[in-house]
C-alpha cells in the first residue's frame, strides 16, 4: 500500500487579507485562494523535478516505466461542504506506482515467485531476497527548501487576486 504524507503550511500575516476576503461574493471567494494555493506550490514542483533521483525502473512486464521527473503533478483540489482549500504536490501513480518506495525506501523482503513476474525480462520463478532501497525523500527536501517562498508567494498573490476581484466588482457597479 503507499504511504501518503500531509503537511500543513501555515502563513502568518493572512489576517487582513482574510477581511477583505469576505468582502467577496461567496460564489468567488475561493477563487484567490485556489490561485494563490496553485501559484504558491510551483518551487515546490520544481525544486522537487529538480531533486528526484536519476534511473530507470521497469515494470514487471520489463517495458520501462515514465520517469519519476515526468509524473511530479500539482493540483488544487476544493473541498466545497467545507470550504477546505488542498494543494497537492506528487506523483500521478497510476503511471508510477513506485514512486513511494523512491521516496520513503523499502526494507530488505523476499518476493515470492510467481511464472508471470518477469523484472527485466527475466522471469522469476523462486523466491528472490531484495535487499531493501535507502530512502530519497526529493519531495520532503524539496518542501522544505522552499517553505518560506511558498509562504510568501501565497500571500502575494492572494493579495494581488483579492484586490483584482474587489476592483473587478466595483467595474461591475
Amino acid at each position: 500500500m503507499a504511504k501518503a504524507m500531509a503537511v500543513k503550511i501555515e502563513v502568518d500575516g493572512l489576517k487582513p487579507l482574510l477581511k477583505r476576503l469576505k468582502k467577496l461574493p461567496d460564489k468567488i471567494r475561493l477563487r484567490p485562494v485556489r490561485a494563490a494555493a496553485n501559484y504558491a506550490m510551483t518551487p515546490i514542483l520544481k525544486d522537487a523535478r529538480r531533486r528526484v533521483p536519476l534511473g530507470e525502473g521497469l515494470r514487471p512486464t520489463g517495458q520501462e516505466r515514465p520517469h519519476l521527473r515526468d509524473t511530479l503533478i500539482k493540483k488544487v483540489k476544493t473541498y466545497r461542504s467545507s470550504g477546505t482549500i488542498v494543494a497537492i504536490v506528487g506523483h500521478d501513480y497510476r503511471k508510477t506506482p513506485h514512486a513511494h518506495l523512491v521516496h520513503f525506501g523499502t526494507r530488505p523482503h523476499t518476493i515470492a515467485g510467481n511464472p508471470r513476474l518477469a523484472i527485466g525480462g527475466v522471469v522469476i520463478g523462486g523466491a528472490i531476497r531484495h535487499p531493501g532501497a535507502r530512502a530519497q525523500p526529493y519531495l520532503t527536501d524539496a518542501l522544505r527548501a522552499n517553505e518560506s517562498k511558498v509562504q510568501k508567494r501565497f500571500r502575494e498573490k492572494l493579495a494581488r487576486d483579492i484586490e483584482k476581484q474587489i476592483k473587478r466588482l466595483r467595474a461591475k457597479k
